[in-house]
């Protein structure tokens, strides 16, 4: 406000607070008691009571809210697709949840004029106080599969809304064997309540507002959230009855009175889309795999296997799309969604040289899996693939049962993978129902709230801190849909920290530390036309021949100069230019810009490509080592015209050692230039020379993993692993557009 002289119409919090109150609102809360009857009893000899506070709101005033929003009006789908990548219509696609058999079905059973909404619920307790008191909250949201995913999963965007918080109790009215069941059946109590409006007006049909393009269609909502539920209903009333059937058991089933029993069109066998998160990337992946594959060294104890994996971690060449586990992960307490990621890109450089191929195959087939898995648009080209991984997984794994490493697979989370290409073919791809949506909102409609309460009667608190925000959220929303030019940024104070820049626990690096460079370099960038690249306007200083041979490895340097500038006859050096004294600008790196892959990305990725010596240690300042980025490149101008896949074809591995541009006295020619370390292909018989090349032919970043043996040799590291070790393979999964690039899909 002083930046921009603005002048306040309120005096003090009080006044402020007093006009956010008077704006608009949205969906209003109310505080519901529960009395729940325990079976222990107390001091005086009765049956103890306890009385929780349940907070919710209106399902279906929420949905108007949602549905309602200006903001969504140009990312909103009323009718589902059938979308074909070919002209035959044999090879389908699967992304939003419009293109899913799912709403195709649900359609045709409601009136023409009506629209089908699919309704997402997402649930999860989540932990409010920090080190002490020992609070927690359990948030339900609501959001629409109406919505693009890519709008829904940003909570910047709004398009999901907190519905309720379940109350958390110890529950100590309840002895210890019905402490369990209580917990779960005021779960379902409190979910059914929640979800009331929502069975009215499935019933039926119920007209939603919507300030979208279709206005005026009904709505009629149809569930997606939390099995069949006529014979699983069945087993629970015979069990209610005292009649154990062995279905009970078998199906693992608790004695609930279920919330969804009654709600219209929900099937709760079939509700659960793919979740990357909880169940691939922390279950399949971290919990099962990394454990199963550590084993399978077989050295003399468990100790020696973590240590040698630990090693292994250690001296994987570091690279800004990865994260460095510079301690390895054996000591690693608090795993998190971001170190499961940044494992599964390096696991299986990790595991080479493990010495027996089915394990290797095995684990290559659950990160195939996993990749395919978090595809943002599939095809049934796709989906077979996805298949393909998870029958060499099932094909393989009998190696670990062999190795006495597990005894059978009746792992729900492994077996639920035999669901995904089904559940996808319902829903769209699995990135729009992911539990990170969930856990990433508990910033903003939990934590942020409870850090702004006294941490006394704080739920009560949290929601009207919450109602202010969604007031100013929607004020903000009318003014941007009615004043065009409206700047909502404007004014924003700059070094202020944002709740977006927060993470959650599965966002949190280990021990709660900040995500470093490797977490955010390479990404999506917002521009509709990005440039080849970005390079620095000027280079940060110049080096000279001598030191680029020395200090960066760019041997022979003039010699390869020469045969560059040989190619440009528009370049004319003078006779007298002793290009040996010269001084080179230099750049520490480049980031270059790939263009959008649709399985992976709307838009083009921002990869960093970096080439910096090594610093020395000075005073307190540790030293910096020497980062010379591997890379996939051409050694020919790039076609003029685009391909229509990403493809292999003309690409070499190579090495950057320099990124320079030539000095003044080599005329106007102004084009950065790398040279490029040249890696020998496996099937040549002799290694091409390195080379001074345009940037325009730097494809893209890329990683190695050193070949090991069945241990890893002693003096290697991180820093030093692709100069000492002599063979490589080339990383598959460094980021979600190398492995369509490397697995040629399609």
């Amino acid at each position: 406000m002083i930046k921009f002289g603005a002048k306040p119409s309120y005096t003090n919090a009080y006044s402020f607070y007093q006009k956010i109150d008077a704006l608009p609102s949205g969906p209003q809360w109310r505080c519901e008691l529960m009395e729940l009857t325990g079976d222990k009893t107390g001091a005086d000899g009765k049956i103890m009571t306890e009385e929780v506070e349940f907070w919710h709101r209106d399902a279906l005033e929420c949905l108007e809210e949602i549905m309602g929003n200006p903001a969504f009006k140009d990312h909103m789908s009323y009718a589902p697709k059938h979308v074909y990548r070919d002209e035959d219509g044999k090879n389908r696609e699967y992304s939003e949840m419009y293109s899913g058999d799912l709403w195709w079905g649900l359609q045709g059973k409601i009136d023409i004029g009506h629209t089908v909404i699919p309704v997402i619920i997402g649930s999860d307790e989540t932990q409010l106080s920090s080190f002490s008191g020992d609070k927690k909250a359990h948030p339900v949201y609501v959001t629409v599969g109406n919505i693009d995913f890519d709008i829904r999963r940003k909570p910047s965007k709004h398009a999901a809304i907190l519905l309720g918080y379940i109350p958390v109790s110890k529950l100590h009215i309840f002895s210890n064997s019905k402490r369990s069941g209580a917990r779960h059946q005021l779960f379902h109590d409190c979910m059914r309540k929640l979800l009331s409006s929502l069975k009215e007006a499935g019933d039926g049909w119920k007209p939603l507002r919507s300030f979208a393009r279709f206005r005026t269609k009904r709505g009629d909502p149809i569930l997606s959230a939390p099995r069949d539920p006529e014979e699983t209903l069945k087993v629970l009333q015979q069990q209610a009855n005292g009649s154990k059937p062995a279905a009970f058991e078998e199906l693992g089933l608790r004695r609930t009175d279920p919330f969804w029993k009654n709600l219209p069109h929900a099937n709760i066998h079939t509700s659960f889309p793919p979740d990357l998160l909880h169940q691939l990337d922390k279950g399949v992946f971290k919990d099962h795999t990394v454990a199963w594959a550590t084993a399978a060294f077989d050295l003399d104890s468990e100790t020696q296997n973590e240590a040698e994996v630990d090693k292994r971690f250690q001296a994987m060449p570091s690279h800004p799309a990865m994260r460095h586990f510079g301690q390895g992960i054996s000591l690693v307490s608090q795993w998190t969604g971001n170190e499961y990621g940044h494992m599964e890109k390096i696991f299986l450089g990790v595991i080479n040289g493990i010495g027996n191929s089915d394990v290797i195959l095995a684990v290559r087939a659950i990160l195939d899996f996993i990749h395919y898995a978090h595809f943002e648009v599939h095809t049934d080209k796709s989906l077979q693939k996805l298949h393909d991984a998870w029958h060499t997984f099932h094909k393989h794994k009998h190696v670990f049962i062999t190795l006495g490493i597990r005894k059978h697979f009746n792992i729900p989370k492994v077996h639920a993978m035999w669901h995904h290409v089904r559940l996808i073919q319902l829903f769209g791809s699995a990135g729009g129902t992911s539990t990170e949506l969930s856990e990433r909102l508990h910033i903003d409609c939990a934590k942020l709230g409870y850090r702004a309460s006294n941490r006394k009667n704080y739920t009560a608190q949290m929601t009207r801190w919450l109602s202010r925000r969604e007031a100013i959220w929607r004020f903000t929303a009318y003014l941007e849909w009615a004043i065009p030019t409206y700047d909502s940024t404007r004014g924003s104070a700059a070094g202020v920290l944002d709740p977006e820049d927060l993470d959650d626990e599965e966002e949190l690096g280990a021990g709660g530390a900040r995500p470093q460079e490797a977490d955010v370099a390479s990404s999506s960038t917002s521009e509709k036309n990005p440039p080849p690249f970005k390079i620095a306007k000027t280079a940060p200083f110049k080096v000279s021949v001598s030191d680029l041979e020395a200090k960066f490895g760019a041997n022979d340097f003039l010699v390869h100069l020469r045969a560059f500038l040989d190619q440009e006859p528009q370049l004319e050096v003078p006779r007298n230019f002793d290009a040996i004294d010269a001084e080179f600008p230099v750049y520490n790196r480049i980031t270059v810009f790939i263009p959008p892959v649709v399985q992976v990305s709307k838009t083009a990725i921002a990869d960093p490509i970096r080439a910096t010596c090594a610093v020395p240690a000075l005073d307190l300042k540790k030293a910096v080592p020497a980062h010379f980025d591997t890379v996939l490149a051409r050694r020919e101008a790039p076609p003029k015209k685009p391909q229509k896949r990403l493809s292999l074809e003309g690409l070499f591995p190579g090495r950057v050692r320099a990124i320079f541009s030539l000095p003044i006295e080599y005329g106007e020619f102004r084009t950065p230039l790398a040279y490029v370390e040249w890696y020998q292909p496996q099937l040549t018989t002799t290694a091409a020379a390195p080379q001074s090349y345009r940037l325009l032919s730097l494809t893209g970043a890329a990683t190695w993993f050193p070949k090991f043996s069945r241990t890893i040799a002693p003096g290697i590291t991180s820093d030093n692993a692709l100069d000492i070790v002599k063979d490589f393979y080339l990383n598959p999964y460094l980021r979600h557009i190398d492995f369509v690039l490397l697995r040629g899909v399609e």
